[in-house]
């Protein structure tokens, strides 16, 4: 089962250069998840409810060609089954009837008081996910498990209350533009050939604190952030021009 929904790019949604930015796409493709769990009965209160909710872990993107301000835009979502603890959740984004974008991402379902991962059978119970077995497709991707060794210190930013979500921790979709006040120029250009990992590893709240660390190889882009006071991993990226 796939659920989709139509809409543009706005002018508040994109870069200087006119192309979406890439964490309206992250916005995008949560409401289409959220839009999917609602659809099968599993709306954030019910989880809630029972003291679960999900907790996305690593998104891919490739983007094929621009999107660019104003687009008219198709979003499509299709959930694929699990994989260990992991919910695995596809998206494709269409232009003018063309597939332009693709995105793979996973996500794990968390006791919400006690922040600890739950097995996927737990949302048996409340009827699960139907799984859309369609035109399957994956994005290879990079080691995402590197440290800052060999990486330069590069700023140290803070987390405030417009980035906190209903899980009380910085949402998924602010992390893109993170990583888009560090990247070099030639990776900003356009969105055509451009593919961007990103790995969630630890959540972080309202006022903590995290390292940001970088390093640039041929047509590669890596950061790193970690927890300022913990010295644990918030999150890694890799960003990829394919072209350059």
């Amino acid at each position: 089962m796939s659920t989709s929904f139509n809409t543009r790019i706005e002018s508040y949604d994109v870069q200087s250069n006119g192309d979406a930015k890439i964490s309206c796409l992250f916005r995008l493709f949560q409401k289409a998840a959220g839009d999917d769990c609602d659809n099968c009965g599993l709306t954030y209160d019910i989880l809630r409810e029972h003291n679960i909710a999900f907790v996305l872990t690593k998104m891919t993107l490739e983007c094929h060609e621009d999107i660019k301000v104003y687009d008219n835009i198709k979003i499509i979502t299709k959930p694929r089954g699990c994989r260990g603890a992991s919910f695995l959740r596809e998206y494709e984004i269409e232009k003018d009837g063309k597939t332009v974008a693709r995105c793979c991402s996973e996500w794990v379902i968390i006791n919400f008081e006690k922040r600890r991962i739950l097995r996927p059978t737990c949302l048996d119970e409340l009827g699960g996910i139907p799984v859309d077995k369609t035109e399957l497709f994956e994005i290879d991707t990079p080691d995402m498990n590197f440290t800052e060794d060999n990486m330069d210190y590069t700023d140290t930013r803070r987390v405030y209350y417009s980035h906190i979500d209903r899980n009380n921790h910085m949402n998924n979709t602010f992390y893109p533009d993170i990583v888009y006040d560090y990247l070099p120029d030639k990776y900003q250009e356009t969105l055509k050939d451009l593919k961007i990992t990103i790995r969630y590893v630890a959540e972080i709240a309202c006022g903590g604190e995290f390292e940001v660390f970088t390093h640039e190889e041929e047509n590669t882009f890596k950061l790193l952030a970690k927890n300022k006071n913990t010295d644990k991993t918030i999150f890694t990226a890799v960003v990829e021009n394919r072209e350059k």
